[in-house]
């Protein structure tokens, strides 16, 4: 299996190229095919990290990662070294051999047996790298049944750091479909937003990779909204029948407070606004399951919004597991105004917007 790579970055130069469409540049870039060991499944999506140094490539139980060449104009160093011409077909591209991995593959756990890779509800939805991994690594793993395992791709690939599930309760006829992080309000950039097939939204949260790059002072922001949380919730605290009752908001308050604390312990001697940290174990907490989330007002209804597409048309490009009711994916949006923006999208073409007043 191979995946082509385009620089559009050299096509858009201008010189010779300058009186000629941006569309007809882009077709003048040389290119070259990642020929990947790895690849020998379907591809559905692609997605490339931050640093467009990793690719994370998805099928439908198995998902591999393929370390990409760097990122120049001529191909005089690297994987570019050992490039070869391309024979039998009329385009002048070449292959670069790239190392790549899949994940998951070993792990000693029954979800990799055979009978689960099988399965619908182990099938993989989707990834996402994790913004906040300190070497732009870490890459979330999200299957149909809200099971979200986290990798840390430059130290195993094979066994996840982090598996996070989002129905602990058992059973249940929803399934996960796609995912997201929030923005950079509060506690949204440690928040992963769920959206499962029937449209409810769950979050969870904090999700930090082992190896992580935060900003002091934002976790500073969060310690003392906490704090000042503490402050307004102690005085529902009471006792009754030496029985001490206390409100959940004041649970999570003070459990918020102990866990900051300790995250700017790791690095109290620093000084720098920007801190590498490796967590203990004892601060990868399980991360915390809300929702589904209520929506106020309710939508308004989008039946039959696709009544007039029919035939091999409508189906065209269409997940087979995708009921045009069915949602499909979600998306978390910044405005700038203080006011964050939730974006549902559904099969049959219909996107719901809702507004996040506490991020």
């Amino acid at each position: 299996a191979y995946v082509r790579s385009e620089s559009k970055r050299a096509g858009l130069r201008g010189g010779d190229d300058a009186g000629k469409s941006a569309e007809a540049r882009l077709e003048a870039v040389p290119w070259y095919r990642l020929g990947c060991e790895a690849l020998s499944f379907d591809i559905s999506r692609l997605a490339v990290n931050m640093s467009g140094k990793l690719l994370a490539v998805v099928g439908t139980h198995q998902v591999a990662v393929v370390v990409l060449p760097a990122a120049t104009g001529r191909p005089t160093g690297g994987a570019f070294k050992a490039a070869r011409a391309e024979t039998g077909e009329q385009s002048t591209g070449v292959w670069v051999d790239c190392r790549s991995m899949l994940l998951g593959e070993n792990a000693p756990t029954r979800r990799h047996s055979e009978a689960a890779a099988s399965s619908a509800r182990t099938r993989v939805v989707d990834v996402l790298w994790h913004a906040l991994s300190t070497r732009d690594a870490h890459l979330l793993v999200l299957q149909a049944n809200g099971a979200v395992r986290m990798f840390d791709v430059t130290e195993d690939a094979d066994v996840p750091e982090q598996t996070l599930s989002l129905f602990d309760s058992g059973f249940t006829m929803s399934r996960a479909v796609g995912f997201c992080m929030g923005g950079t309000a509060g506690w949204a950039r440690m928040t992963l937003y769920v959206l499962t097939n029937t449209g409810e939204l769950f979050s969870l949260c904090p999700v930090v990779p082992k190896r992580c790059s935060l900003d002091r002072a934002w976790l500073e922001d969060l310690l003392e909204a906490a704090k000042m949380d503490v402050r307004e919730w102690v005085a529902e605290e009471y006792e009754a029948s030496s029985y001490i009752y206390t409100p959940p908001e004041l649970v999570a308050a003070r459990a918020a407070v102990r866990w900051l604390d300790q995250l700017l312990e790791l690095d109290s001697a620093g000084s720098a606004d920007r801190m590498l940290l490796t967590l203990p174990t004892s601060l990868l907490q399980p991360a915390a399951v809300q929702g589904p989330y209520l929506f106020q007002p309710e939508p308004v209804s989008a039946s039959g919004y696709c009544s007039d597409s029919s035939g091999a048309d409508s189906d065209a490009g269409q997940d087979a597991d995708c009921d045009p009711d069915d949602a499909c994916d979600v998306l978390h949006m910044e405005t700038g105004m203080g006011v964050s923006l939730v974006a549902i999208a559904y099969c049959d073409a219909h996107v719901e917007v809702f507004a996040d007043l506490e991020p």
